[in-house]
Order: C-alpha cells, then structure tokens, then sequence
C-alpha cells in the first residue's frame, strides 16, 4: 500500500522504512520493516505514484495490485532486452541476488536474515549462491 512507504504521498515524502503487513504463513502470523536504502528512496522520490491504494496497481483491473503474472512478464521482458533471456529470472531472483550480494559483501548471516525475515538461518543458507570462483578463492586462501 502507498501509506507503507510514503508518509506523505501527495508530496512524495519517503518513509525510512517498507512496512509489509501481517501475513499468515504455516499458522502463524508475521510482519516485517525493511529500511529504504538511498537509491531506493531517490526513486521513490521521483516515482509518480498514486496517492492512495496500491504503490504498484493493476492496469486492467483499478484498485487491485499488479499481479504476479504481470510483474513476471515485465521481468522476462527487462531480461530479454539486458540481453539475459536465456537465464531463468523470476519475482525470487531479486531476493535470491539480494541474500547472495549481501552474504558476498561480508555482511553477517544474522544481518541478512533480518533483512529477508527468514525464520531461520538454515532457510537463509538455501539463497546463497556460492561460485566456483568463491570456493577457489576460498582455498587459496588457506596456508599450507
């Protein structure tokens, strides 16, 4: 929703954090704050967004949100066009190259996992794409 990330909308005043709201998943309900970073609020500023309602609405059916389908096509579509067609890209890849940067950058495992809201680190371990270059490196680093 538009109150989740702006506080003032009509002015475009840009929250400090993404609010997602309660959802249910196995039973049991959770909420997460995400903070915005400098790029993301920098565009944020900028996006001509409506005042109210949905941040991302449908085009075809007013006051629902942009589906998945529609999202994943503009996705396959972005891909296509940056000349990566050929790799599978889905609505998970951002949160996938996410935990993957962040977990390449040093950032502890304990940070991103509040960042993503994973329950658990195991869960969290599952998103790390980890290179042959990486575990190279990995071993060269050791002294023998």
């Amino acid at each position: 929703m538009v109150d989740n990330v702006y506080s003032e909308p009509v002015n475009r005043v840009v929250n400090e954090q993404v609010y997602f709201p309660k959802k249910i998943r196995k039973g049991k309900k959770w909420a997460i704050s995400v903070p915005i970073t400098k790029k993301l609020k920098w565009y944020l500023e900028r996006y001509d967004c409506p005042t109210s309602g949905y941040l991302f609405p449908s085009f075809r059916n007013p006051g629902k949100p942009i589906s998945y389908e529609a999202v994943y096509k503009y996705m396959k579509d972005a891909a296509s066009k940056a000349g990566l067609g050929h790799q599978k890209v889905s609505t998970h890849s951002g949160r996938r190259s996410l935990v993957t940067h962040l977990h390449k950058a040093g950032s502890s495992l304990e940070t991103i996992r509040q960042i993503t809201g994973h329950r658990s680190l195991q869960n969290l371990q599952a998103y790390i794409e980890v290179g042959k270059d990486q575990v190279a490196a990995a071993i060269d680093n050791v002294a023998l």
